[in-house]
């Protein structure tokens, strides 16, 4: 546990939070951050990365899909990973908020030798048509969203067919130090009471920010 963040005053932790009161100081953030995600993951994270890509792809797994969007995809990192993991004959898609990690991420893909379709835009209004695509998930999306993400989920729910997976931290669910970090650092923290998910548990990875696995399965709950 990280204690020295428990040390700092909420005052000031809050104070560095505030960026995510608004969407366009959120792209701006991210746009001046690009190329971080690629950068830790080959040279910082490689080994974590990979068990939480590991992990993803398990979950995914269980289902037959043809089709798999990732909403807030960053740099397409792990939309890469389940894309090259899968196979070619599905379609795959990343949207991300910030351009310019956009188009990192088409580089990135088109170096992992993957067909990704990338769209730059927002979970809140996403440019896809009722039901096109069999499974919608995010990765750490939805945190930075404490203001939106009940539109953002609705949005999700409204193009996926068959399933929504959200790989977010849980307020619910997550230790004392998850919950007073997300408290602290201004994250969403009603994802895990949102939805009536059919599932939500931990990931095994247990870190500062702990991964929980959120499902909904549409076809079974739509008109339940």
């Amino acid at each position: 546990m990280n204690t020295e963040f428990m040390k700092l005053p909420f005052w000031f932790l809050y104070t560095r939070a505030t960026h995510r009161m608004s969407e366009d100081k959120v792209k701006e953030g991210y746009n001046r951050e690009a190329g971080k995600y690629i950068y830790e993951i080959n040279n910082i994270y490689h080994k974590q990365a990979l068990m939480r890509f590991k992990q993803y792809k398990e979950v995914l797994s269980r289902y037959n899909f043809n089709s798999l969007l990732d909403v807030g995809a960053g740099e397409f990192t792990t939309i890469s990973y389940l894309a090259k993991k899968f196979g070619k004959n599905k379609r795959y898609a990343g949207l991300e908020l910030a351009n310019k990690k956009v188009e990192l991420g088409k580089e990135y893909c088109k170096k992992n030798g993957v067909k990704v379709e990338a769209y730059t835009g927002t979970a809140t209004k996403l440019p896809f048509k009722d039901n096109e695509f069999d499974i919608v998930m995010t990765s750490h999306c939805l945190e930075q969203m404490p203001f939106t993400y009940k539109k953002a989920i609705d949005e999700m729910l409204r193009v996926t067919n068959k399933v929504l997976i959200l790989f977010e931290p849980s307020a619910k669910y997550g230790s004392f130090y998850q919950k007073y970090r997300m408290f602290c650092l201004n994250y969403a923290l009603g994802i895990s009471n949102y939805l009536k998910y059919d599932d939500i548990y931990g990931l095994d990875i247990k870190d500062s920010n702990r991964t929980f696995v959120h499902i909904f399965e549409k076809q079974m709950n739509i008109g339940a």
